[in-house]
């Protein structure tokens, strides 16, 4: 996810929950992220859509085991979401709600 507004609010938002951010690079491959994943166990993470498949295949193939939920920052599709099922990932999403004024909206599951 590049630098844009959801990403400030999210990475705010888990300093004010005392979390931590560890970021991840795209360019890094999958590989990466299921060792980040699995060296960290990071119980939720907040990206977007195009960044979510090697996050469920890592939950999926055991490298991820702690990884419970993920945020999109960029609203999910049915796609996304049975991409998230399949893996026994939770998902949530950040959209933006109004034409007039920037209202963001997080609706996180109730076992976050």
């Amino acid at each position: 996810m590049g630098n844009c507004i959801e990403w400030v609010l999210a990475e705010h938002a888990s300093y004010a929950l005392g979390g931590c951010t560890v970021p991840f690079y795209d360019m890094l491959g999958s590989d990466t992220v299921s060792f980040i994943l699995y060296q960290t166990n990071l119980s939720t993470c907040i990206l977007s859509r195009s960044e979510l498949a090697p996050f469920c295949k890592a939950k999926k193939t055991g490298l991820g085991p702690a990884l419970k939920v993920v945020l999109v920052v960029d609203g999910t599709t049915p796609l996304a979401m049975a991409l998230c099922k399949d893996a026994g990932i939770e998902t949530c999403e950040m959209v933006e709600r109004g034409s007039e004024t920037i209202n963001i909206w997080v609706d996180f599951p109730s076992s976050v």
